[in-house]
């Protein structure tokens, strides 16, 4: 749309012919400033482009492949039919494009309709898209990816005669419908491209997403998984076993890092054992934007082994590497049922929200969830219920600091997602960290301390130390003080 004449009535494409332009257009800088687009601003039926037409005349397929950064409606339209579309008797290729979807169309119908190829998104930005219209089948690409497709056949080449109008912004379904939005580059092939000739035009698009991904994560992505022989995850090795650990990084930061891999084994103490068959040798990678690698390593257990650690080292700056604890495996002997119990009300509890404590004075472990339960064990296999239901639910500070801060509101019944942290050598050494809320999805909500001489909470002793962070509902941004963690 940098063409000569443009907004003056009519002008020449850059390939193809006259174009004629129809109520209101204009044309405005394209997402990243380098030409014009075509800006619709009403989605009005009498608001459009005009091919010329014919323009696929004698094609049995045919491409269409553009910028667009839609609102509603008809982004184009090619057809054979001189006045309004017959539901169920439908005869054109089109596109309808919204911030959420964009729907490819084809009908050459006679009482039946197919149904559409439709990619579901959020598509507010500039998106590069490209439809493929064939005998048999269509598919749509969003940023050079397919995202949609079926295989139906339809009698495409019928649709191309040598009166066929083409439009950009309009259908003609009744009186008319129109486009809202902005496109560039808009182009028409005669073909079905290749996926290697949209890959090529789509590269501007591609990159452009890529820079999108890496400003929106910024960092490196790390997971590790833990495999025994078979190729089970497992989430603890036992004695005599091997396991295979399996730690993988994408770069989603700007700049090319360099890596460094490790699996190291720990003894009870918590320090690092230094036998060659405990520490492996260093792996070493370099990662361009977006890459991603993998590494593998078999560790087969040892006596002194207390735990494996994995970990990945940024050696980009030298003289700074930032390491990163990538993952944890403890040797131990747990054993687990060969089968689960029956899920029944007997055997099944629901945890909301939970969060697991190991008791340093007494061994014990504790699951705490939402909804005033506490889970008790002393080998994380068989559980004892705490109920606190009826005769706990909101500490007395957070629902006062709730009724004086936030109007037409009630705190929730019972707290949520509580988290704790044990503080040695404090008179309650039970630190818990409890959400309290107005209200599922609600934003006006508070994370409260309460402090505790026992591990089970409302068991002994406890002291209301208030509120430690509050959010109130706003639309101008998004926090919630709920789900308390103490990382």
């Amino acid at each position: 749309f940098d063409e000569n004449g443009t907004g003056t009535g009519s002008f020449s494409a850059t390939t193809g012919g006259t174009v004629t332009e129809h109520g209101s257009v204009a044309y405005v800088d394209n997402y990243d400033g380098s030409s014009k687009a075509l800006q619709i601003s009403t989605d009005a039926a009498g608001n459009y482009l005009e091919l010329p037409k014919g323009i696929l005349n004698g094609k049995d397929a045919a491409t269409f492949t553009f910028w667009i950064k839609p609102s509603s409606r008809w982004a184009f339209m090619t057809t054979p039919v001189s006045g309004a579309q017959d539901y169920l008797n439908e005869k054109y290729i089109g596109m309808l494009a919204s911030p959420s979807s964009f729907t490819a169309e084809r009908y050459n119908n006679s009482g039946t309709r197919l149904s559409s190829v439709s990619a579901n998104g959020t598509y507010t930005d500039w998106q590069y898209v490209t439809t493929v219209f064939t005998a048999n089948g269509t598919k749509l690409y969003v940023n050079g990816s397919l995202i949609a497709s079926d295989t139906a056949t339809v009698d495409i080449a019928s649709l191309f005669t040598a009166d066929a109008s083409t439009w950009i912004g309009h259908g003609n379904w009744g009186t008319g419908e129109g486009f809202s939005g902005m496109m560039d580059d808009f182009r028409i092939y005669g073909k079905a491209l290749s996926d290697e000739e949209i890959t090529a035009l789509s590269a501007k698009a591609i990159e452009r997403e890529k820079q999108k991904l890496v400003k929106e994560k910024d960092r490196l992505e790390i997971s590790t998984q833990f495999y025994d022989a078979d190729g089970n995850k497992v989430f603890q090795l036992e004695t005599d076993k091997t396991v295979t650990i399996k730690t993988a990084v994408e770069n989603y930061l700007p700049t090319e890092r360099n890596v460094v891999y490790s699996i190291v084994g720990y003894g009870s103490d918590g320090n690092p054992l230094a036998q060659p068959d405990v520490v492996n040798p260093d792996y070493y990678a370099t990662l361009d934007i977006l890459d991603q690698s993998e590494f593998t390593y078999t560790a087969a257990n040892s006596a002194d082994v207390a735990y494996y650690k994995a970990v990945v080292t940024d050696v980009t700056d030298s003289e700074n590497p930032v390491t990163y604890d990538a993952g944890y495996l403890p040797v131990a002997d747990v054993s687990f049922p060969d089968a689960s119990p029956a899920d029944s009300a007997a055997t099944t509890e629901g945890a909301h929200d939970p969060t697991i404590f190991k008791d340093p004075v007494s061994g014990h472990y504790f699951a705490y969830s939402s909804h005033n339960l506490v889970f008790e064990s002393t080998d994380l296999i068989n559980w004892e219920k705490h109920d606190y239901t009826k005769t706990v639910t909101v500490p007395d500070k957070a629902k006062e600091f709730i009724t004086n801060n936030y109007t037409n509101t009630t705190a929730n019944g019972t707290y949520w997602a509580p988290d704790i942290l044990y503080k040695a050598g404090d008179e309650y050494p039970y630190w818990f960290y409890l959400s309290t809320s107005c209200g599922l999805g609600g934003r006006n909500s508070v994370i409260s301390l309460v402090k505790a001489k026992s591990p089970g909470l409302w068991d002994g002793e406890t002291q209301d130390c208030g509120v430690v962070v509050a959010s109130k509902e706003n639309n101008n941004y998004y926090t919630n003080a709920i789900d308390a963690n103490r990382l």
